[in-house]
């Protein structure tokens, strides 16, 4: 017990003290190719974006463009068109269909290809219920705790993934009716005039940033219950006037699952889900 005691000691001791050599590393680091593509059962121009891996003292990500992006299927070929660097949308609006295999398929711009296996859509099970509870959370917090409920009869749903999208209301606290305008930037002369556009009250919307994951495995029934979306500090602002949450589920295969586990642990996207949508609306 002892000589392993003392083994455990010395790898903590040495690891402490091994410098790493970043410019080394530098010189071996090879660009990859990055793609975060969901692709839904939504009815809209579908989104592919196309990155590329940046060293540790680079700006990123570093977009890749000039790229040739569709999804083939049984029911055709659909062709992405780049609108801005990375980003590239559908030609056309379609969703996903159920029983139909897609698969996509990448050539960059320097001629190398790049292809996904064919895959399906998962289950569809809709959010049965989105609601705001006031409540202290587990850090004794005073807030606002917006939950879903979902249920699959059918046990085939399983693996899930949230987003959502809120919108508040700001109106400036010192606003007046009242702009500065200078008249000679020389002598610093201003004077004051009517406003010419509504500055008074604006609206901010802003998407999540966490990654969300639910699975049901380990329960008798494929059921989600007050499983926690967000949590709004009763101090924060955005509830001061208007607020309002869209929150989108995602069905999703054990790969993809297991994908954004490992992402969550290390802090990213990919993959093809279905979703659907519901929308929570609170007025203050």
């Amino acid at each position: 017990m002892k000589k392993l005691v003392l083994i455990i000691l010395m790898a903590m001791f040495s690891s402490c003290v091994e410098e790493i050599d970043f410019i080394q590393q530098e010189e071996t680091f090879e660009s990859a190719l990055v793609i975060e593509a969901t692709i839904t059962n939504e009815l809209k121009q579908q989104q592919i974006i196309l990155s590329r891996t940046y060293a540790f003292e680079e700006e990123g990500p570093i977009p890749e463009s000039g790229a040739s992006v569709v999804i083939e299927s049984n029911q055709g070929v659909i062709n992405f068109s780049e609108t801005e660097p990375g980003i590239y949308l559908s030609d056309v609006v379609f969703a996903a269909q159920n029983n139909i295999d897609y698969q996509l398929k990448i050539t960059t711009n320097n001629g190398r290809v790049y292809s996904s296996t064919s895959t399906q859509l998962t289950q569809v099970n809709p959010i049965e219920n989105l609601y705001a509870i006031r409540e202290n959370n587990d850090l004794g917090v005073n807030g606002m705790s917006i939950y879903i409920d979902s249920y699959d009869p059918s046990g085939n749903s399983k693996y899930y993934r949230y987003t959502y999208k809120e919108t508040y209301k700001i109106i400036a606290p010192k606003w007046t009716p009242e702009e500065i305008i200078i008249t000679d930037p020389l002598t610093c002369e201003v004077w004051l005039q009517e406003r010419t556009q509504e500055e008074k009250t604006c609206y901010n919307t802003v998407p999540s940033l966490n990654i969300n994951l639910k699975n049901t495995t380990a329960l008798s029934e494929d059921r989600v219950t007050r499983h926690l979306i967000r949590f709004i500090d009763s101090e924060d602002f955005i509830l001061t006037w208007r607020y309002s949450i869209i929150v989108k589920q995602y069905i999703q295969s054990l790969e993809a699952y297991t994908y954004y586990k490992t992402l969550n642990e290390f802090s990213g996207e990919g993959s093809v889900f279905r979703k659907h949508n519901q929308v929570l609306l609170v007025e203050i």
